[in-house]
């Protein structure tokens, strides 16, 4: 029932019966054969043999009937995931290698894993690692000579618990197979440290024995042996603390994230749409530009660089991307096609916003959404009083809709309504209060009114929610010079 449960927490979970099978094939006695409390179950030197004189093909038929209720478990699973989903895996859409690259990038993918384990000050939230197209390439045929190389060790080696470390071995490899479906995968992600947390009890365990056995074969050898281990783990808790500070924020994430891989298309992305929350609309273009000259056939990432262009504003060429993002994938959402529609006609083509509205009308929720930016191009054009007879219409049927009542708000601020257009921007803070920008309209409202003071407490709030924020900066020093030369 618990394995039941695992399933639906984490893929990793499927590898469990591979593991039940392992533990019986190497360690459990024959069945019927009683093992007193005392006697430790890892104690033969012979991995043919087992732990008895059994015969391999019955142990291999005690490990299937041991392992079997979890495959049941896990066959249906799979089946469920099937008929809700209606596939087990997938391809990424960004992913186009075939059967053969998969197999031969594997080994390379294992052996960094491996890597990870041993150096853990290598874990990070990027690592530079491509598929391998070659089975010439060394880093297809090299890290199988070194698996073939462990794995002569743990069979021929003269190993009192020879057993035991291949079952550590077993572990550390049958937990990372769920892993290896690497089509699945986005490519510029083929290794994450995430994926270590199951596979790394194998290690761990396998160490912590080695360590206990040198000490327990030799007296002189237990306090230096203890010693170098709690140094070790030390070290390991250092550094791995030393690593937590890529996750702070996403600005400090995808920064390491570019460091480590720069060819990586979702690290610049990643990057930018961090910096794009921070209203680093300049940091964000750059970004999502590198993104999109890595791998021009994503929509989404075109998509997003055509939405900061346009609140830079850089109408025309905030277009041409989102156009060019339509091409590639035309079934996007109603608000999508709406703000299409809105830049489409700041950049001066009103028949191609008409278009676009008219499309978003017709799909989920698209006729608030042509509504708001049908209110904007009024704004946009003068129609002040055609632009507020939508939004007070809207605010009636739509009161929990932040992006009317930022609107509602910027319009009122164009009559010199502050007082109204206040009432607005709070409505907005309420409703989401880590969006920097409405703080920021709040500050000038309450600026314009006199009330210098809450407007600076609303400029620190939109710094604090984007600390790149250079509007709402250069209002606070603007509103504290004024104070000061008031003073």
């Amino acid at each position: 029932f618990l394995y039941a449960l695992a399933l639906l927490s984490h893929e990793s979970a499927v590898a469990f019966p591979g593991l039940v099978a392992a533990y019986a094939l190497l360690f459990e006695p024959r069945m019927g054969t009683a093992v007193r409390p005392e006697t430790p179950v890892v104690q033969s030197t012979d991995v043919v043999a087992g732990c008895d004189t059994e015969a391999l093909p019955a142990r291999l038929v005690r490990a299937a009937i041991e392992a079997a209720p979890f495959a049941t478990a896990t066959v249906s699973y799979l089946v469920l995931r099937l008929l809700v989903l209606g596939f087990i895996s997938r391809p990424h859409p960004m992913n186009h290698a075939n059967t053969a690259v998969v197999l031969m990038t594997i080994p390379w993918v294992l052996l960094h894993f491996l890597g990870l384990i041993v150096v853990p000050w290598r874990a990070g939230p990027g690592h530079r690692i491509f598929f391998v197209s070659s089975p010439f390439s060394p880093k297809f045929y090299g890290p199988l000579v070194a698996f073939a190389l462990i794995g002569a060790v743990l069979m021929f080696g003269r190993f009192r618990k020879r057993r035991l470390y291949l079952f550590c071995t077993l572990w550390f490899g049958l937990a990372l197979i769920p892993e290896m479906n690497l089509s699945g995968l986005d490519p510029d992600v083929l290794v994450q440290d995430r994926y270590l947390y199951l596979p790394s009890f194998g290690w761990c365990l396998l160490i912590a024995d080695a360590v206990t056995t040198l000490a327990a074969a030799n007296e002189s050898w237990r306090k230096p042996a203890f010693i170098g281990a709690a140094a070790l783990a030390g070290l390991y808790a250092f550094v791995l603390f030393g690593v937590q500070r890529f996750w702070h924020d996403g600005v400090t994430l995808f920064s390491r994230c570019v460091e480590e891989f720069p060819e990586a298309s979702i690290c610049h992305e990643g990057l930018g749409d961090a910096l794009a929350k921070r209203v680093d609309l300049n940091g964000a273009v750059r970004e999502l530009s590198t993104a999109v000259s890595l791998r021009p056939e994503y929509a989404d990432i075109r998509w997003d660089l055509g939405v900061i262009e346009g609140r830079l504003p850089s109408y025309t060429e905030a277009v041409t991307e989102m156009r060019a993002s339509l091409l590639l994938r035309p079934n996007r959402s109603a608000f999508d096609y709406a703000t299409f529609a809105d830049y489409a006609d700041a950049a001066g083509e009103p028949a191609e916003s008409e278009r676009a509205l008219k499309v978003a009308e017709n799909l989920l929720d698209g006729q608030k959404e042509a509504q708001v930016v049908r209110a904007q191009i009024r704004f946009r054009h003068g129609d002040v009083a055609g632009a507020l007879q939508i939004l007070n219409e809207m605010i009636v049927r739509y009161p929990d809709m932040p992006r009317v009542w930022l609107l509602l708000g910027t319009v009122r601020m164009a009559r010199n309504d502050y007082d109204g257009a206040f009432v607005a921007f709070e409505r907005v803070i309420a409703l989401k209060s880590d969006f920097p920008v409405p703080h920021y309209f709040a500050a000038v409202a309450l600026h314009h009114m006199g009330r210098n003071a809450e407007a600076l407490t609303q400029c620190r709030l939109a710094l604090a929610a984007a600390p790149d924020y250079q509007n709402a900066r250069a209002l606070l020093t603007e509103i504290q010079n004024h104070d000061s030369a008031g003073k």
